[in-house]
Parts: structure tokens; sequence; C-alpha cells
């Protein structure tokens, strides 16, 4: 019978990891909007500018996370919302720099949020989708998961 693995999930918030930087990006984003409202005043120019900002420093102000399950990897923050990718469109899944980079069989790449610092140095993360990849596989093939019970989620943050 095939064993289960355990789920695996991880949150990463640059700015609550450091607030220290934090504070003068706030403070860049705030200078901006203020600015732009005074060039172009209360119109929809200066709204979407001002969006477009916010948008694009999304990465640091606001957290994301991804998780690991049976069925594929869910990646989310709350500006994009949640995207799901299957195993089967899972080409591979490597460490970059201690950061996962997510191949896909379409030939693109995706960055995930980068792991907690208690999993780089161990390779937990390599071996967790080695084995979720292996169910997988085993499923695609016909194969059941048995009556094994389904370990509880582990939280990696």
């Amino acid at each position: 019978m095939l064993q289960v693995p355990p789920k695996c999930s991880w949150t990463h918030h640059p700015l609550k990891v450091n607030p220290q930087r934090g504070m003068p990006v706030l403070g860049i984003v705030l200078l901006a909007s203020l600015s732009t409202l005074y060039w172009l005043g209360l119109s929809s120019h200066a709204a979407l500018l001002i969006v477009v900002f916010v948008f694009s420093l999304r990465d640091f102000l606001f957290p994301s996370s991804c998780s690991l399950d049976v069925e594929g990897l869910t990646v989310s923050s709350p500006l994009l919302g949640a995207k799901f990718y299957p195993w089967e469109s899972i080409h591979d899944l490597t460490l970059e720099s201690g950061n996962p980079l997510l191949h896909l069989r379409s030939g693109r790449l995706r960055r995930l949020p980068p792991l907690p610092s208690a999993l780089k140095p161990r390779g937990d993360l390599e071996a967790r989708i080695s084995e979720w990849m292996d169910v997988a596989r085993t499923a695609a093939k016909g194969e059941s998961a048995g009556d094994e019970p389904v370990k509880e989620d582990e939280a990696l943050s």
C-alpha cells in the first residue's frame, strides 16, 4: 500500500520578517502616493498609478504561502489569490539559492515563496516533493492510496 506523506505548507512575509527594512519602503510608498496625488490631483490617473506602485511591491508588502498535498501544489497571496498546480502539470521543483523554483511541463517557471530557514539546510522540501510526485505518479497509474490514514497537517512556518 502507498503511504501518503503529510501535508507541507509555509508562509513568507518579508515585511514581518524584517520590519527595519520595511519602514523605509512604506515611507517611499507613502511619499510616492502623496506626491502623485499632489501632482495629478484626485483623478483616476493618480489612483491607477498608486495601485500600480503598491502592486509592484506586493511580494514585499503582503504575505504569500505555499502548500503541498496529494492533489498538487497551491500558491496563494492576498492580491493575486490562489493558484493551484496539479502534480501532472509539474515537471520539476528545484531549490535555487535556497528558494523553490517550479518548472511546469508547459515550459514556464514560477518562483515560490522562500522557505523558512529551518528547512533550507536539511533538504526537507526536496524529500517532500519527491514523495508527493511519487504519490501522484502512482495514483495516475491507477493504484490507490489504500486505507492508510493521512497524517495530520504539519505547519512549517
